[in-house]
C-alpha cells in the first residue's frame, strides 16, 4: 500500500511524500486521520483517568477521622462512629460511576470532534488561500495533505502516553505556557494559576502553549505540503500557512475573551 511509503517519507523526505499523495490520490490517506483521532482520544482518556485518580487520592487524604468529626452514620456517605472509613450507599456509588462514565465518554469524544474540525478548517483555509495566491488544487487534495500532517501530533501524543504510563501522572504542559506566571505559582504554591492571570497573561499563555518542537514540525510539514499540493512557491506557502495559523490562534482566543468580558 502506498500509504506506508508516503507515511515513511514524511519523516525524511516530506516533499516526495506529498508528491506521492498527489500521484496516488486513492492511497488510503484517511487512515492517518483515523489513527490521529484514536491516539488523541486514547491520550485524553488516560489523562482524565489519571486526573480523577489523583483527585480521589487527594480527597481521601483530607477525610477527617471519626474522633475529629464526630459524624454519625446515615444514607449520605458520612463517617460512622468507630468505623474509621467512609460508607457509600448504592445510590451514591451508581451516581459516582455514572458521572465517571459520562466524563470518560466526553473526554474521548471531544478530541475526535476537535481533530475533525481542525482538519476541515485547515483544509478550507489552505485550499482557498493557495488558489488566491495563484496556485491550483482541489479541496480533496488539501484535505488529504492536512490529514497526513497530523504526524507530529501523533508522535507527540504517543510519547506523552508513554510518559503518563511510566509516571502515573497526567501531562500538564504542552509547550512553554508555564513560563507565564511561573514566579507567582512558585510563591503562592499554586499548580493551576489560569484564573489568577490577567487577560494579557492568559493570551500569552495560550500562545506559548503552541511553542514546542512538534508544533514547529507540524508547521514545517504544512508549508511543504501546501507548496506541493497547492502548486505555489515555498515562500508563498510559508506566508499562507502563517496567515492561516494566525487566524486559528485568534479563534482559540475567543473563549478567553468571552470569559474575560463576562467577568469570571
Amino acid at each position: 500500500m502506498k500509504i506506508f511509503s508516503i507515511f515513511a517519507n514524511l519523516f525524511f523526505r516530506p516533499r516526495k511524500a506529498f508528491q506521492l499523495l498527489l500521484d496516488y490520490p486513492k492511497s488510503f490517506w484517511w487512515l492517518v486521520l483515523v489513527l490521529a483521532m484514536v491516539v488523541f482520544a486514547g491520550k485524553a482518556a488516560l489523562q482524565s483517568n489519571l486526573q480523577m485518580t489523583g483527585e480521589m487520592v487527594a480527597d481521601s487524604n483530607t477525610v477527617p477521622s471519626t474522633e475529629e468529626s464526630g459524624a454519625v452514620g446515615g444514607e449520605t456517605g458520612e463517617l460512622l462512629p468507630n468505623s474509621g472509613e467512609m460508607t457509600q450507599t448504592p445510590v451514591d456509588g451508581m451516581s459516582s460511576n455514572g458521572n465517571s462514565l459520562l466524563f470518560g465518554a466526553i473526554s474521548i469524544i471531544i478530541p475526535v470532534v476537535i481533530t475533525l474540525l481542525a482538519t476541515l478548517i485547515w483544509s478550507t483555509f489552505l485550499h482557498i488561500t493557495a488558489i488566491m495566491a495563484g496556485g491550483s488544487n482541489t479541496f480533496r487534495q488539501m484535505l488529504a495533505m492536512v490529514s497526513l500532517v497530523w504526524l507530529p501530533s501523533i508522535v507527540k501524543s504517543i510519547l506523552q502516553i508513554g510518559v503518563m504510563f511510566v509516571s502515573g501522572k497526567p501531562v500538564t504542559a504542552e509547550g512553554l505556557e508555564h513560563l507565564v506566571g511561573a514566579s507567582q505559582m512558585a510563591s503562592d504554591g499554586l499548580t493551576n494559576i489560569g484564573g489568577a492571570l490577567s487577560l494579557g497573561e492568559q493570551i500569552m499563555q495560550e500562545f506559548l502553549k503552541n511553542i514546542n518542537v512538534f508544533t514547529l514540525w507540524f508547521l514545517f510539514l504544512l508549508v511543504v505540503g501546501t507548496a506541493v499540493t497547492g502548486k505555489i512557491k515555498s515562500r508563498t506557502a510559508l506566508w499562507v500557512v502563517v496567515l492561516c495559523w494566525a487566524v486559528i490562534m485568534l479563534m482559540k482566543l475567543i473563549p478567553i475573551l468571552v470569559v474575560s468580558s463576562i467577568g469570571f
